[in-house]
């Protein structure tokens, strides 16, 4: 039940990482059983209402070698996407890119209304181990009411990052819950990251998120578990929350 069960049924390799892959304009769309590789965004998403399941991005079709994007799955001001599912057949694996510190493997700007469920994000198709990106696994911009995993079966994200396995900036009611960080699918197997589990990259304090719920998730191996502000005196951020 831990590994992934994707059914993949085309491959795209882009060879060069000048353009993008998949790039979806039209609302009410399904992206599901791709391999892509080596492009610049492998799925760049700028509409509403988009199922994204079921695809490899930035590895080979086996999903344990690196065959990398820069980003792996890169949303763009738009609402009410869902990556992944509850079903192990709904799961992406988003690994091995060549993000840089700046945007991780799956990016978003001023998204609002969506979920992240389900997904291997930083680690192969067996779930437990890494394919790192360059930077943090999951990096946000502004998003409004997204959920980063859930309490329900299946919602768990497995997520490693080689900064951060979440990197949040400017966010408005972020529920970040049930996940793996740091750690595989296993729930043993060691995965860790540089600059910790869920914090914030070379950002004042003052642009934390408001509103952030961190439950339910277990965050291990990582030299901090959620890093708030940049030093001991930065203050609290409004309305945060967390139980680890």
């Amino acid at each position: 039940a831990d590994a992934d069960n994707a059914v993949l049924r085309i491959q795209l390799d882009g060879g060069s990482l000048a353009f993008d892959g998949l790039v979806v304009n039209g609302d009410n769309t399904t992206i599901r059983g791709l391999v892509i590789s080596r492009f610049y965004r492998g799925i760049f998403v700028q509409s509403s209402s988009n199922l994204v399941a079921g695809n490899f991005s930035g590895t080979d079709a086996s999903g344990r070698v690196s065959a990398s994007n820069t980003f792996g799955i890169y949303l763009n001001g738009i609402c009410c996407n869902i990556l992944g599912g509850t079903n192990a057949a709904d799961r992406n694996v988003v690994a091995g890119n060549q993000s840089n510190p700046i945007v991780g493997s799956l990016s978003q700007y001023y998204l609002r209304d969506s979920k992240i469920q389900g997904n291997f994000i930083g680690v192969d198709a067996t779930g437990v181990r890494p394919l790192l990106t360059a930077g943090s696994a999951i990096t946000l911009y502004g998003t409004i009411n997204l959920l980063i995993g859930g309490l329900e079966t299946g919602a768990r994200n497995v997520i490693a990052g080689r900064n951060f396995a979440v990197n949040l900036r400017y966010e408005t009611n972020l529920f970040i819950l049930g996940n793996y960080i740091g750690v595989g699918a296993d729930g043993m197997t060691a995965i860790p990251a540089d600059l910790g589990g869920i914090g914030s990259e070379f950002v004042p304090s003052v642009v934390w998120p408001s509103g952030v719920l961190i439950r339910s998730n277990i965050i291990a191996h990582q030299s901090v578990a959620v890093r708030v502000g940049n030093s001991l005196s930065d203050p609290w951020p409004a309305g945060m929350q967390f139980t680890i």
